[in-house]
């Protein structure tokens, strides 16, 4: 439960706040920062000159009073609320910030298997294995209406980004679409050869994404109901589905232990994330679209650079199955629900925001102290000067340098008229120099008196 700082072989500072086994330890490339890990389910990050946990990466509340595995969780779109399915045939309606039991919603015969919130948080949709699919109104707690076309279990409902239409996916291999105004059906997708366990809607509303135990992912074109790629690559069932923020990746997770990331508009398979032990059940991007968050059959909870693929995070986040995940609408925090009954709310760290364009200055020397950056008017180009005398303008789509120039003496300010025509810099001596801004030519050099 302890954690030593040994320097010259003694014992410089103990840091004490783990409640297990500490099992790892790691520190920062500056040294600044200590991250450890224990068999307590907490990463703690330390500030290793003082010994202060400065962030616990944990349960930010633990709720014992499920009496039922979570089998599915859904947050609100305003924050206010999250909402619990259980086996027991219930959803049950929790303040998001405390956990507190606002109210039970009853009305199914059979398990709850899934949930959402309309884009108002003003309707719940809920599906079954009793077959149904009931949208409730949130305020009162009452059903709104039953939707019928199912034959079998219903595994995944998701309402569209403009919340007029609803997708409910089952057992029965087939992705239903209802009017959520009048219940009627607005037609039904028909492809996968075995059951359809997730669904989710594109950002803009026109496709949809299914996930099956065919092993396949579908994309579909919602207004004509034809499937628009099928997507190959997992060897078992694909358990859960969901669409990047932006659009332009999809996930999936699947009882091969595996997620994968796939390009929508052409199918293709964009990258292989491994890291479970077990069937990957849950994920989902963060609202951001910066890390994908999944959960399985070996309790963990992983979080997920989204871009790069690269591991975050691995908690040991309950004592028996991850069902089920969802994050906070403003990313604060997410919260799990496992067959262990308990439900449990996270804090949600994201990674910095990546570079667009990493401008790469070392010119195979020590790498210089860059001097200024200015922007082009047009915002395509920018320009920069280094300690070594370097300017440089570069191309921001492509990162690569289009022009450069050895300026005199070591560069130290630089300006560009409000035309974007002309280019001032000062170097060190107290001269001034001016270029072209577009060919970088040197027009005129300007010294001041006592300049060498």
């Amino acid at each position: 439960k302890i954690v030593y700082l040994i320097k010259d072989h003694a014992i410089q500072r103990q840091l004490i706040g783990h409640e297990d086994e500490a099992i790892s330890a790691t520190f920062s490339r500056d040294g600044k920062l200590l991250v450890t890990g224990s068999e307590d389910s907490f990463i703690r990050i330390w500030n290793p000159e003082t010994g202060v946990p400065l962030e616990t990466l944990r349960p930010l509340n633990s709720l014992e009073d499920t009496q039922e595995a979570v089998l599915a969780i859904a947050h609100s779109p305003n924050g206010r609320y999250v909402v619990t399915t259980h086996e027991d045939g219930s959803a049950r309606l929790r303040v998001a910030e405390t956990g507190q039991l606002l109210r039970m919603l009853e009305g199914h015969q059979d398990i709850v298997s899934t949930v959402a919130f309309s884009p108002d948080s003003q309707t719940l949709a809920t599906g079954s294995y009793d077959q149904m699919v009931k949208l409730w109104n949130v305020a009162t707690g009452e059903v709104i209406r039953d939707l019928e076309g199912h034959s079998n279990w219903v595994f995944s409902v998701r309402f569209s980004p403009d919340g007029k239409t609803l997708a409910s996916a089952g057992y029965d291999k087939t992705i239903q679409l209802w009017n959520v105004a009048d219940g009627k059906s607005k037609g039904v997708l028909e492809g996968h050869s075995a059951a359809v366990r997730s669904v989710a809607f594109s950002p803009d509303g026109q496709k949809l994404i299914s996930g099956s135990s065919d092993r396949t992912v579908r994309v579909w074109d919602v207004k004509t109901r034809k499937s628009l790629h099928e997507l190959k690559g997992h060897t078992a069932a694909v358990r859960a589905v969901d669409y990047a923020p932006d659009g332009t990746r999809v996930a999936s997770g699947s009882e091969d232990k595996t997620i994968r990331l796939w390009n929508p508009n052409t199918g293709e398979s964009m990258q292989e994330l491994k890291g479970h032990q077990g069937m990957v059940w849950d994920l989902a991007f963060s609202p951001r679209g910066r890390t994908l968050a999944s959960g399985g059959f070996d309790n963990r909870l992983m979080i997920w650079n989204a871009s790069t693929g690269a591991s975050l995070q691995t908690l040991n986040a309950h004592q028996d199955v991850l069902t089920s995940l969802s994050f906070a609408p403003d990313t604060s925090s997410l919260v799990t629900g496992s067959y262990d009954k308990t439900l449990k709310r996270w804090t949600a760290i994201e990674p910095p925001i990546p570079a667009l364009v990493d401008l790469n200055l070392n010119d195979g020397s020590s790498a210089p102290a860059v001097r200024f950056v200015i922007f082009t008017p047009d915002g395509k180009r920018m320009i920069t000067g280094n300690q070594n005398r370097r300017i440089r303008i570069w191309d921001l789509e492509t990162g690569q340098v289009v022009k450069q120039v050895l300026q005199k003496r070591g560069v130290s300010f630089g300006s560009l008229d409000a035309a974007g025509k002309l280019l001032a810099t000062s170097g060190y001596g107290g001269a001034t120099y001016l270029f072209d801004a577009e060919s970088l030519k040197l027009l005129q050099t300007l010294e001041s008196e006592g300049a060498e």
